[in-house]
């Protein structure tokens, strides 16, 4: 079950607000679903069931860990209320964009065990597709980011 939450500063300042997608491994699988971590949780039997987290995972643990659940049948539920607040820290990896190069390798990892295969030219086509498939979807996280700017990479300038 995931929810929205709200994105706080250092100071405890909300800076916007932020909705998770309606989970999908298809939509995950092109970069195009976001659950809000801090706004999730799930059964114990669903976490014990896909093998828990993986722990040599460093970067992108959650995403890894609800692939694994939904690749065993796991269902995910979507709630529109407000479960947490996103501190971002001058040092975190989302506020910095700290680790574009590994998120990018593990999106590739997530594509392959997904998909059964590696990427082809029109995946590219496809990816976009589920973009505005996203945005269609989930209005109110596309204004918040028109109007209010990213999350990722939001302290060091870099756009995600």
């Amino acid at each position: 079950m995931s929810g929205d939450a709200l994105i706080i500063d250092t100071n405890g300042r909300v800076l916007r607000r932020s909705y998770s997608d309606r989970f999908s491994l298809r939509r995950f699988a092109y970069g195009a679903c976001v659950l809000l971590q801090p706004s999730t949780f799930f059964r114990k039997d669903a976490f014990t069931s896909a093998g828990g987290f993986n722990t040599n995972n460093h970067r992108a643990w959650d995403g890894e860990l609800w692939v694994d659940m939904a690749l065993r049948g796991k269902k995910f539920a979507l709630s529109r209320k407000f479960w947490s607040g996103f501190r971002l820290h001058n040092m975190g990896i989302t506020a910095t964009g700290g680790l574009d190069d590994p998120v990018f390798a593990f999106y590739e990892d997530m594509f392959r065990r997904i998909m059964g295969r590696e990427k082809r030219r029109s995946d590219q086509l496809w990816a976009y597709w589920y973009r505005f498939v996203r945005h269609v979807t989930n209005p109110k996280d596309v204004l918040e980011r028109v109007v209010h700017g990213p999350i990722y990479g939001r302290i060091t300038g870099i756009v995600g």
